[in-house]
């Protein structure tokens, strides 16, 4: 690292300033129970634990590669083990520390320190399989199938004679859930898991030891995508359920009692397969977060997947989920697809609304004409989405602008909360407009792109459909809605 790099200034500042933080216990300027172990008999004060949010915003964020590619727990980690290698360094020079640390700090410590922050963040960034355990879906008559970036595989016996035989748990935890053995192999896996699903993920990022990194973050994203697609689906199939005979079949996640107010997460417990380590596998300890995939457990057959395949648009997808040269329509599409698994999971109807408005835009939103207002050109986009005929359109866009925009006007400027009893219909209409728009916009997706990836493409491909007769969506003869 250059000594003239901000990035090494600030790690000197960093590395000085929470030295001052570690030291003997009468050293530090803080009570007793405000101090924590460190090493040997040193003891450092809370002051510690702010080290990783300021080594990712003033270290990290601007090393090449770095910014926006680390999270907090990352930094932590990385930082907590810095701090911990210029300690045994200073200790090797046979100092007995009768201080805080900074006052036997030597300028080869700072040199030190940098070289061990390039050597940490070269080795902890690599490929990464993530899988995650659950009872979220079940697998009816077939072994695995793929929805987005995951692959998802029935837990038997030949699933796992492909995991590694040392399967290493969380400390504290053993297969009880109570306190036991940390690790344990393929068969008590299976006994536990058989079931179960495996959801896999392959994931390029910053992993460094125990912690929730980079790499489960993009994992979970990848995941939320999968159940954010399935409910999409499931709205879709419920309110064509009639023409099309389909329906995603679902069940109730069990609650810890019947009176139970706990949140239903279901199962899940999350691994992580390191591609250097090819006989090991190491679960992450997500206890402390609070992660919400679903409130229903999806049942998947070869008949639903073959339904979503011919009605919702599975392969294309998958196909953007895999792609990396589609940019900023994919972006829209997969914030927008977040925004109603998070409308989706509410429980509070006015949150429910505001979500479904924010991933309705963040879908259908593009460069505004000067000439169009905000309200006509969503409203415009939407009906384009859903029907192909210029009076059927005009219909849309009126109801849209009349009726369920004044929602959003009313909640999100007037403060005012959902009312069932009024708004019940508009919000049932709100749910279909994005439901219908996003597959119509998987439907569409390679004609969206010859202009472009981006919203002007997005733009100019409605601007050009305004122009002539739509595509017909779904494809099947057209029925009157409303």
């Amino acid at each position: 690292m250059d000594k003239n790099s901000e990035a090494y200034k600030m790690l000197k500042i960093l590395i000085d300033l929470f030295s001052a933080k570690i030291g003997q216990k009468e050293s530090l300027s803080v009570s007793e129970d405000k101090q924590y172990d460190f090493q040997d008999d040193l003891k450092y004060t809370d002051f510690y634990f702010n080290g990783g949010f300021l080594l990712r915003d003033l270290v990290l964020g601007k090393i090449k590669n770095c910014k926006n590619e680390t999270n907090e727990d990352f930094s932590q980690e990385l930082f907590n083990n810095i701090m911990n290698e210029v300690y045994n360094k200073i200790k090797k020079r046979g100092i007995s520390i009768e201080k805080t640390l900074n006052n036997y700090l030597i300028e080869e410590d700072y040199d030190f320190a940098a070289e061990r922050l390039e050597e940490s963040l070269r080795k902890s960034k690599k490929n990464f399989k993530v899988i995650l355990v659950s009872d979220l879906i079940e697998l009816n008559d077939i072994d695995s199938c793929q929805i987005g970036n995951v692959v998802i595989k029935k837990i038997n016996k030949e699933y796992v004679t492909s995991l590694p035989n040392n399967i290493e748990g969380v400390k504290g935890e053993s297969l009880l859930g109570s306190l036991g053995p940390k690790s344990f192999n393929r068969e008590s896996f299976l006994e536990k898991h058989k079931e179960h699903v495996g959801l896999e993920i392959g994931v390029q990022g910053y992993h460094f030891n125990d912690e929730l990194s980079p790499v489960f973050d993009s994992a979970i994203k990848e995941i939320r995508l999968v159940f954010a697609y399935l409910f999409l689906c499931r709205n879709f199939s419920t309110e064509v359920e009639k023409k099309f005979e389909f329906k995603i079949e679902t069940k109730e996640i069990k609650r810890d009692g019947f009176l139970s107010r706990s949140i239903m997460t279901g199962l899940q417990e999350y691994y992580l397969f390191d591609s250097d380590y090819s006989d090991f596998l190491k679960k992450f300890d997500s206890r402390w977060r609070e992660i919400i995939l679903s409130n229903k457990i999806f049942v998947l057959s070869n008949e639903t997947l073959d339904k979503l395949k011919k009605q919702c648009y599975l392969d294309q997808f998958n196909k953007l989920s895999e792609s990396s040269d589609i940019g900023e329509i994919k972006n829209k599409i997969c914030r927008s697809l977040d925004w109603f698994l998070k409308a989706t999971l509410e429980e509070n109807g006015t949150d429910e609304v505001i979500s479904l408005f924010i991933s309705l835009e963040t879908l259908l939103s593009t460069s505004q004409d000067p000439l169009t207002s905000h309200t006509d050109d969503m409203a415009e986009n939407i009906a384009i989405m859903l029907t192909d005929d210029p009076d059927e359109r005009y219909k849309y866009k009126r109801a849209f602008k009349d009726k369920v925009y004044p929602l959003r006007n009313k909640i999100m400027h007037n403060g005012q909360t959902l009312s069932w009893d009024r708004d019940y219909l508009n919000l049932k209409e709100l749910r279909i407009y994005i439901v219908w728009s996003t597959l119509g916009v998987l439907n569409r997706i390679e004609k969206i792109v010859k202009y472009g990836n981006g919203s002007k493409a997005m733009r100019e491909y409605f601007e050009r459909e305004k122009l002539k007769p739509g595509i017909v969506f779904p494809p099947q003869k057209k029925e009157n809605k409303t």
